[in-house]
């Protein structure tokens, strides 16, 4: 839950928590999450609840994200991936953050 409590984030490691002062948003610590309030002090990106699940898909993307993320009462991870909601999303979570390392770690050409 503590991941989930640090709000809107730009990119998501397998730690949390920075181990030096030098993390940023431009310059993350390695494998770590890049929040855009803690990393980047921007306002209003705070974590968010909703009263219910439709309340949630009416209000959610006031930003045009691409990508949502949401941790259930139950425990279940749902993604929102442009626009199409994926129940119980966990395999497909982790799915997409290889394909982001990959991308990251790809060699330049």
């Amino acid at each position: 839950m503590q991941a989930v409590a640090f709000g809107d984030a730009s990119h998501w490691g397998s730690k949390i928590s920075p181990t030096g002062p030098d993390h940023s948003f431009d310059k993350p610590e390695e494998d770590v999450n890049v929040y855009y309030g803690r990393d980047r002090g921007e306002k209003g990106v705070d974590a968010a609840s909703y009263a219910s699940w439709q309340d949630f898909l009416d209000n959610w993307n006031q930003s045009a994200e691409e990508f949502a993320y949401v941790l259930r009462l139950d425990g279940t991870w749902t993604m929102i991936k442009s626009g199409t909601v994926i129940d119980d999303a966990e395999d497909d979570i982790v799915l997409a953050r290889a394909d982001m390392i990959r991308a990251v770690r790809a060699p330049s050409t």
